[in-house]
């Protein structure tokens, strides 16, 4: 194996290992004071007759489903609900893939650069041109990286967007029973499973 080899190998390396930590440092950093609560994703709209209350869907209990609509948690009976819409947005999950995706991506391309041999001049220019050369190769994965999560985010949010499917839960004109089974599937997919 030529010294050149080892030598881009190694470097391969150690990009790749600075690019791993600078992505986990993003993702297992602990969130702001300023964040909201985590939240598990899941959106219910209550149709009320004419009114409606969205918002995340915090619990079931026996006579109510509580969300949480402007960081006040609200309790809505159920004897009042027509109808319930439930969303479940993928966009976060489709741009962190996206990100991670569009990274890797990145750091290959960015990565393929061939640094061009110095070319005539004195000794000086030529080491000059060496060291020119191999600063662009340090920093075009670290490029490639930046760019490739942007925009691999961006398109992963926007497909996990439209990918977002809707379902009805029709509650007036049904039968408890049935709308216990719908309901027992919901709560499942509450911040609060077993709510009371």
């Amino acid at each position: 194996m030529k010294r050149a080899d080892r030598v881009k190998g190694s470097r391969r390396i150690a990009v790749g290992l600075v690019a791993a930590g600078i992505a986990a440092s993003l993702f297992l950093s602990p969130p702001s004071a300023y964040s909201r609560p985590k939240r598990r994703g899941v959106t219910v709209t209550l149709y009320c007759g004419a009114e409606v209350a969205k918002g995340e869907l915090i619990g079931i209990r026996a006579d109510a489903i509580v969300v949480l609509t402007e960081e006040t948690e609200a309790a809505v009976p159920l004897a009042e609900i027509d109808k319930i819409r439930v969303s479940r947005g993928l966009s976060k999950t489709g741009g962190t893939i996206g990100m991670l995706v569009g990274a890797a991506a990145g750091f290959v391309i960015g990565d393929s650069y061939e640094p061009k041999a110095p070319t005539g001049g004195t000794l000086g220019e030529q080491l000059g041109q060496s060291v020119g050369e191999a600063v662009k190769s340090l920093f075009r994965p670290f490029i490639g990286i930046t760019l490739g999560s942007a925009a691999g985010g961006l398109l992963g949010a926007t497909v996990g967007t439209a990918a977002t499917k809707d379902k009805i839960i029709l509650v007036k004109g049904r039968s408890e029973a049935e709308v216990g089974a719908d309901l027992d599937e919901l709560r499942k997919k509450a911040r609060v499973p077993d709510y009371r």
